[in-house]
C-alpha cells in the first residue's frame, strides 16, 4: 500500500494585550491520508494540495479553531484604551467596529498589578468613578466627554475604557 498517514498538530495561546494574561489555550491535532508520493515536494498553496484528504483535514481543523476562538472571545468584555486627553475630552481606541454609538456611556478604569507573596505579578483592574459619553464615533476610535462632576485629574494615557 502506497498510502501514508500525515499528522498535523498545533497549539494556540491567546493573551490579553492589555494585561498580558493568558485567556485561552487549546491544542489541536488531525490526520489524514497523504495522497502524494512520500517524498514529493507539494506546493501547499495549490488547489491540488487543499483538495487532497490531508488539505481538507487541515482546513476543517482551521475552521474549528476559528469557531472555538470566537466562542471564547464573545464572552469577554470589550476594553479599550485612552489615547488622548484634552480637558474634559478623551479620545479612545474603540469605535463603530466595536459597537459604539453616539450618546453611549463608558466607564474609565486602570490596570495595576498585585504582587503575591511569591513575587508573582497578577493583573488587577480598578474601575474609577469617572464616566464619559461618546460624542463622536469613527470606525476605530471615538471622542468622549466627561460626564462626572469631578475633573479628570487622575486619568492618564493608556488607562482603560469599559463598555457598560
Amino acid at each position: 500500500d502506497d498510502s501514508y498517514e500525515r499528522y498535523f498538530n498545533v497549539e494556540f495561546i491567546l493573551f490579553d494585550g492589555l494585561s498580558y494574561e493568558k485567556i485561552w489555550q487549546q491544542a489541536y491535532q488531525t490526520q489524514a491520508a497523504w495522497e502524494f508520493d512520500k517524498t514529493a515536494r507539494v506546493d501547499v498553496h495549490s488547489g491540488i494540495f487543499w483538495q487532497s484528504k490531508y488539505g481538507r483535514a487541515v482546513t476543517q481543523l482551521s475552521e474549528q479553531v476559528m469557531y472555538d476562538l470566537n466562542q471564547a472571545l464573545q464572552c469577554l468584555p470589550t476594553k479599550g484604551q485612552i489615547k488622548h486627553i484634552d480637558g474634559d475630552q478623551v479620545v479612545i481606541n474603540l469605535g463603530r467596529s466595536n459597537g459604539l454609538s453616539e450618546g453611549q456611556k463608558l466607564t474609565l478604569a486602570y490596570s495595576s498589578n498585585v504582587i503575591t507573596y511569591q513575587g508573582k505579578h497578577l493583573p488587577k483592574q480598578v474601575t474609577s468613578l469617572y464616566e464619559v459619553e461618546v460624542t463622536q464615533v469613527y470606525q476605530h476610535s471615538a471622542v468622549t466627554k466627561n460626564t462626572s462632576q469631578r475633573p479628570l485629574s487622575n486619568i492618564q494615557l493608556n488607562d482603560l475604557v469599559l463598555i457598560k
